[in-house]
């Protein structure tokens, strides 16, 4: 054994064996796969960049020309208010010097009332002493009527003096009565509000977070199973070659709309699976290797507008629960369940558009990339867990159909 060349037994050997197929980057399966997702791109960012190129939006400045035209009509509104409470304040004033002579013109008809009163009384003492036969009687009624006589002059004196006082202000040593006068009627206790657009409470008064839509949700996708043989497959030098294996997925989804036009979505998954195919040598014969592993999963997205509500980042979380895991080599199944994990989770990353059918109904595809953060082999009497460390990864094109309660 020692003695053999190796370099031309392996020549000998190389001939005789079948040829495997050659790897090709540029194959049409390939190609056909990325000219779909270029032009995928290109349709989900199109309405961003026309969004972008429009001009303003009319109804927007129709709105600021209304407002503008509100504030002007309002400013003339106040304006006309001031020339009126000023042209209230220069009749006051010429009221003002009215009653004040029509005061003292008055008292000074009190002083000759008085005067004449004065004068009176001591003109019935003279009679009262004069006429001594005159009955006591008749000297009490006429004290009396005199007496009265002044009492009512000095209450209409007062009257006139407290009813002319309450209208007339003094502006250089104003009263606490005259002060709130001039307040309420230069100020007016409401100010002209028409057509001002009252300003809107509903949102405060909306709840943090609603049900929004329901839906059904499928996707095609290009599963892997990254472990030691999809590695080394990788390599150039290696005999072993990973077929592309597309598995299709579906379940239910439901969206929640947050008050920050934020939206959470949430999946179930109830049938859905990783498949990874190989083609490698057995038994000296180039053989193709089916790997499949079934699940069910839940996953919960929060969907960040981009550039339009119409428009979202995916950042997700996707929770699995693993059923069976086969392995068919050579027409021979295996049962692999035991050699790996009953669970798994990892992280969702995507974009997700939106366009309304109907004003209730929506269709939403999505591209998402799913990477598997747990090690799902736990080994068997041969392989340790950590040598073939197994990790699941997907990249889908989710179609989703949602009907919304509310837009």
């Amino acid at each position: 054994q020692d003695d053999l060349d190796i370099d031309e037994i392996w020549s000998q050997l190389d001939s005789q064996l079948p040829s495997a197929p050659t790897k090709t980057s540029n194959s049409p399966v390939r190609q056909i796969i990325n000219y779909a997702l270029f032009f995928l791109l290109i349709f989900f960012f199109k309405d961003n960049l026309d969004q972008q190129t429009l001009p303003l939006n009319p109804t927007l400045s129709s709105l600021k020309q209304g407002n503008l035209f509100i504030e002007e009509s309002l400013e003339k509104e106040v304006n006309s208010e001031k020339d009126k409470d000023e042209n209230l304040l220069v009749v006051k004033k010429k009221d003002q010097t009215t009653e004040t002579n029509n005061i003292k013109e008055i008292e000074q008809n009190n002083f000759a009332d008085q005067i004449k009163l004065s004068e009176d009384r001591k003109a019935t003492q003279n009679l009262e002493i004069n006429n001594s036969n005159i009955e006591s009687s008749d000297i009490e009624e006429i004290a009396a009527d005199a007496v009265e006589s002044a009492n009512m002059a000095d209450e209409k004196k007062g009257e006139s003096y407290f009813s002319t006082r309450d209208i007339t202000l003094n502006y250089l040593d104003p009263r606490p009565a005259d002060l709130e006068y001039i307040i309420t009627t230069t100020f007016p206790k409401a100010w002209p509000t028409d057509g001002i657009p009252a300003p809107d409470t509903s949102e405060n008064k909306t709840p943090f977070i609603k049900l929004n839509s329901i839906g059904a949700v499928g996707n095609i996708k290009n599963s892997w199973v990254i472990n030691n043989a999809t590695r080394a497959s990788f390599n150039n030098e290696s005999l072993i070659n990973t077929e592309v294996t597309y598995t299709c997925d579906f379940g239910v989804s439901g969206q929640f709309k947050i008050r920050t036009q934020q939206i959470i979505q949430l999946s179930y998954w109830f049938s859905a699976g990783n498949t990874q195919n190989y083609f490698q040598y057995h038994n000296a014969n180039y053989s193709r290797k089916e790997f499949s592993m079934a699940y069910q999963s839940f996953s919960a997205d929060l969907l960040q507008p981009l550039f339009s509500t119409d428009n979202y980042l995916i950042i997700g979380f996707q929770f699995a629960k693993i059923g069976a895991v086969e392995e068919t080599l050579v027409g021979n199944s295996f049962d692999l369940s035991n050699n790996y994990s009953n669970w798994n989770y990892g992280i969702d990353f995507g974009l997700q558009k939106k366009f309304y059918i109907h004003h209730k109904v929506s269709f939403q595809p999505a591209i998402r990339f799913h990477y598997g953060l747990s090690n799902i082999f736990t080994g068997n009497e041969f392989i340790p867990r950590e040598f073939d460390y197994t990790r699941p990864a997907s990249i889908s094109l989710d179609l989703r159909f949602f009907y919304h309660f509310i837009k």
